[in-house]
């Protein structure tokens, strides 16, 4: 059973014969003292109810002191449980923040971890939803979007990993696919050449055996972040964040997800559709431009450049309702579809008759194929489209935009700790949703504290301009304006 929580025992005198209650103690300016003013956490006891006993064993640390430490943790990027249990122990900000005296003694380190087995991820992004729908109940949030992923390297050894010992025909005769993944089953013989003593089982990311996984972390996938850079197993960190900074949903998946289809789902999860969204050549397929279009919401993202090719482009073949004409004014004939992940293409080709005696067959043809053969995009409107707003200065500007905040966004989670530390897809992911937690709070004190100064210095405008006729009542709204500007996020 979850007791209640005794939130006034903190501000009790700190020794025996001192007034001074622990709060004299920290500065006024400091940062955990603003977010205890400025929020309120408490209704994390109803999210977690369901996981707590409630008529047996002994009484549990309060929730809300775990998620409050958990906040201590990303804040100061402490990603070790021991470091922040000792942290606690000796910092008196800390103490207070937790609801803890000077003589209460610190929990156990392994408790914070079985707290996060023990409420899960849907739990702890249940936690983050529930801040955000106050942010935007306070109007804190924008209807501007950008969209964005980044890579995290596992916490994994890779120098012992190695590709299988058998040929790729080998390979795929003995690997069992399960779930995207090949197993491959190695009998290790005991005593006596036909006495099995047990299975090992190896897994591989592809199916030519040549991309081991971790034994200890097999959700991790190999990827790099360019062509020019070394893959490693990593996880990717997926993210919408408004114009304001603040990240409005995020999830952690495989590093091989595809970008445009996390995206979908992100923007799904949220209250409302927003106006516009913003995003790099990461989310440039069709079928994404297609979902934004279809939700009404403006998109700014740059198109593929065209690949430096010999021959004449695909873009100088016109399409006249179900045919396609080269430029020669020929005929292609439509000869079926190709689809690749969300990319859907109309395939044509061309006649030998129609190429044979063409002025443009060099420069048109490259091999001894005598035919040409185009694939127009299913979503050749929305890239007609694109291709008039990448024009205008909205776009230009949205381009700026978005690299200034959604890159200020992820380095401020990596400064806030977003290091992987745990293994498995599940607790990594409740490691992001954490970062998200800890950076919206910081956001939004630095937010409502900027709201603050403006609103006080309108009241001190309006105070002046009415003070021979209304200096009482301006009086009283001058002295208190933070009372209705700054409300408590419950």
């Amino acid at each position: 059973m979850i007791l209640p929580l005794d939130k006034g025992a903190r501000d009790s005198q700190l020794f025996q014969f001192s007034t001074k209650p622990l709060r004299a103690y920290i500065a006024p300016n400091h940062i955990l003292l603003k977010i205890d003013e400025l929020f309120d956490f408490s209704y994390v006891v109803d999210l977690v109810q369901p996981y707590y006993c409630l008529d047996n064993g002994r009484a549990a640390i309060h929730p809300e002191v775990l998620l409050r430490a958990l906040l201590i943790g990303c804040i100061y990027n402490l990603t070790s449980f021991r470091q922040l249990c000792l942290r606690i122990q000796e910092n008196l900000a800390y103490r207070w923040f937790l609801f803890m005296r000077l003589e209460d003694e610190v929990f156990d380190h392994s408790t914070i971890s079985y707290f996060i087995s023990r409420i899960g991820e849907d739990t702890f992004r249940a936690v983050l939803k529930h801040f955000n729908q106050r942010l935007y109940q306070l109007g804190l949030v924008s209807d501007q979007v950008y969209s964005d992923s980044t890579l995290l390297k596992a916490h994994v050894d890779e120098s012992h990993l190695s590709v299988t010992g058998l040929t790729i025909e080998e390979f795929v005769k003995t690997a069992i696919k399960e779930n995207d993944v090949y197993l491959e089953p190695i009998e290790i013989k005991g005593d006596g050449e036909d006495k099995i003593s047990r299975v090992k089982i190896k897994s591989y990311q592809d199916s030519k055996g040549q991309l081991p996984l971790s034994p200890v972390d097999s959700d991790a996938r190999w990827q790099a972040k360019s062509k020019k850079e070394r893959a490693h197993l990593c996880y990717k960190d997926n993210l919408l964040v408004d114009d304001e900074g603040f990240i409005l949903a995020e999830e952690v998946t495989f590093s091989t997800c595809s970008d445009p289809q996390m995206a979908e789902k992100l923007i799904e999860t949220l209250p409302a559709h927003p106006t516009s969204l913003a995003a790099d050549k990461g989310y440039t397929a069709g079928a994404f431009r297609a979902f934004l279009e279809d939700n009404g919401i403006k998109y700014f993202i740059p198109l593929p450049q065209e690949p430096k090719s010999e021959v004449i482009p695909n873009s100088q073949f016109k399409l006249q309702g179900e045919m396609l004409i080269c430029p020669q004014g020929k005929t292609l004939k439509f000869v079926g579809m190709r689809q690749k992940n969300q990319s859907v293409q109309f395939r044509y080709r061309s006649s030998t008759k129609d190429c044979g005696n063409c002025p443009l067959k060099n420069e048109c043809i490259k091999g001894k194929t005598g035919y040409r053969t185009v694939g127009i995009s299913l979503y050749k409107e929305q890239i007609e489209k694109a291709k008039l707003i990448n024009q205008t200065a909205a776009f230009k500007q949205a381009m700026r935009r978005r690299k200034t905040v959604i890159e200020g966004v992820i380095a401020h989670l990596k400064n806030l700790g977003l290091k992987i530390r745990l293994w498995g897809l599940e607790k990594v992911n409740i490691q992001g949703i954490l970062s998200a937690f800890a950076h919206n709070v910081l956001k939004a004190v630095k937010k409502m504290k900027r709201w603050a100064k403006t609103q006080a210095a309108v009241c001190a405008h309006t105070f002046f301009l009415n003070y021979s006729s209304q200096i009482l009542r301006t009086y009283s709204v001058f002295k208190e304006p933070i009372q209705p500007i700054l409300p408590k996020i419950h």
